[in-house]
């Protein structure tokens, strides 16, 4: 099952909410894709502050967990906030590293990492809402 069927078994709070997510994920990531056709590598907002030393990854930090608290309401479990936390915490200390944090930092996209997470998540709700309605009928 792929993100799209899982949307559209779960309905419109989760597809809104989803996409919500990823637009602020793309927003914070992948904003500016690369001129070269031969990688699929984007920069977007978080590493661009990042350069702005401690004030801009601090901004990034509160940016990334903001979509993190984006992906309670959507069900995510426990574990997987978690590890959605842990990915924005190693952004931050990359970061902070001086020069080769800013090199680094454009390159560990914690918050395109956290989507992916988001949308496991989701398909495996739809699988379990699928399987409860087929053994309900």
């Amino acid at each position: 099952m792929k993100i799209k069927e899982a949307l559209e078994v779960l309905g419109e709070p989760y597809n809104a909410g989803y996409h919500s997510v990823k637009a602020w994920a793309c927003f914070l990531d992948d904003v500016v894709g690369c001129p070269c056709c031969c990688c699929d590598f984007g920069i977007g907002l978080d590493p661009i502050i990042g350069l702005i030393p401690v004030v801009g990854d601090i901004v990034g930090l509160i940016c990334a967990l903001i979509m993190v608290c984006m992906c309670i309401p959507l069900g995510v479990s426990a574990c997987d906030l978690i590890w959605m936390v842990v990915n924005v915490v190693i952004d931050f200390l990359i970061g902070e590293i001086i020069l080769v944090g800013d090199v680094l930092d454009f390159f560990f996209q914690a918050n395109e990492r956290n989507c992916t997470i988001l949308e496991k998540s989701l398909i495996k709700r739809a699988k379990a809402s699928q399987q409860e309605l087929s053994t309900v009928v």
